[in-house]
């Protein structure tokens, strides 16, 4: 850090962290605990809650104007004392924080978003001080990582077919009381991998999904990937409102390969069972399916269309006009999929001639969208393709 410039606290740590102190830059809310100001004379009164700088910092900085002066060697930079508590101990020097303002730290950050977790450790990167290590987080994430790892591994020796059979015993289990929820943070990931099995296998989805949020989402990750992967092999005996149950469990954002696996599920059921449950549910909305926002309507639609349920889908769709407005080709795409889907149902006379020539020119269009990805838009010019035989040759 350059000795021209000095620490100037603005408020105590406590102070900052008061209702309001630490929002979004948007909303121009950041108060800082600690700033950097350049070294001038400041007139008085004009920082409100200045304290006085350390004496071990004041020390530090005449060491460096003196190496500075003689020519020599630059003692460690300041910023180097913002490192975490144990190096900074063995250092002789201060931890950046006191006990109480770690906890007050920790509590902060927890209640933030994690955009404004972000800038909240980006600005204390820029004082020399990695808040992670700091506050603790990174021990405690990389536990998490680790205990969620241990209890996915120990989930690949248990088989998650969920015969008839099977979800009787479960639910027997369950029934006569003979097996108690496991401290999720003591217990052995063997003994927590058979509670988490025993739910699944009795379609206990509400207390599965408590459980899944109220882990960490480094720790609950793995284990819910863990289990997607396990029900998509063969058949996962699963009623559509139960594939519906299970995807409300996840733990963070789906990855798109998640949501593929839940879609494969969901077909899988739907040409067993009926959809109404389902579809009720998501109609009156649910915690990550509807139509409440958006991204709910958007994972709504390619939940159902991934399902090969195009008619449901289409009931979430915005009009077609408005995909094309916005260059929506995945919007875009689901439109000339239910249009295909009509025109197999209605044949080869005219009604299914008119709509395969709609679809077809809805697909072109989509392969042309400069903003789109490749793949979306290889895969509207695959579907186009598909259907060049069964549309009339002048429409080509």
């Amino acid at each position: 850090m350059n000795t021209k410039h000095t620490i100037t606290i603005l408020a105590s740590t406590a102070a900052a962290l008061a209702p309001g102190a630490w929002a979004p830059h948007a909303a121009a809310q950041v108060v800082p605990a600690v700033r950097i100001a350049p070294a001038k004379a400041v007139p008085a009164g004009s920082v409100q809650g200045a304290v006085a700088i350390p004496q071990e910092a004041l020390e530090a900085l005449e060491a460096m104007k003196a190496a500075e002066a003689d020519g020599g060697a630059m003692p460690a930079p300041l910023d180097q004392l913002g490192a975490d508590a144990s190096a900074a101990a063995n250092a002789g020097m201060p931890a950046p924080f006191t006990p109480d303002e770690v906890a007050e730290l920790k509590k902060l950050f927890a209640s933030l978003e994690e955009p404004q977790q972000a800038e909240m450790r980006a600005y204390y990167a820029d004082l020399g001080v990695d808040l992670d290590q700091a506050l603790g987080l990174a021990a405690a994430r990389s536990a998490e990582v680790m205990r969620g790892q241990m209890v996915s591994n120990a989930m690949r020796e248990l088989d998650f077919t969920r015969k008839p059979e099977a979800v009787l015993a479960a639910r027997a289990k369950l029934g006569f009381g003979q097996v108690a929820q496991p401290n999720a943070d003591t217990a052995q990931p063997n003994e927590l991998a058979r509670w988490i099995h025993l739910q699944v296998m009795a379609g206990e989805w509400s207390v599965f999904a408590n459980y899944m949020r109220a882990r960490p989402i480094a720790e609950s990750e793995p284990v819910y990937a863990a289990i997607l992967q396990a029900m998509n092999r063969g058949d996962t005996g699963l009623l559509p409102e139960e594939v519906l149950a299970l995807a409300e469990a996840c733990p963070g954002d789906f990855k798109p390969w998640q949501l593929q696996a839940l879609s494969r599920m969901l077909q899988q059921a739907a040409s067993k069972y009926s959809t109404g449950a389902m579809l009720a549910a998501i109609g009156r909305g649910t915690r990550l399916f509807g139509t409440q926002d958006e991204a709910s309507r958007r994972r709504t639609i390619d939940f159902l269309a991934q399902s090969g349920l195009l008619a449901e889908a289409y009931g979430f769709l915005p009009p077609l006009s408005e995909a094309r407005a916005k260059a929506d080709g995945a919007q875009m795409i689901v439109h000339a999929r239910y249009k295909l889907d009509l025109a197999a149902k209605a044949g080869d006379g005219p009604e299914g001639e008119a709509l395969r020539i709609e679809a077809v020119a809805n697909l072109a269009e989509t392969s042309l969208l400069a903003g789109e990805s490749t793949d979306r838009r290889r895969e509207a010019l695959r579907l186009a393709i598909a259907e060049m035989d069964s549309v009339p040759r002048t429409q080509v």
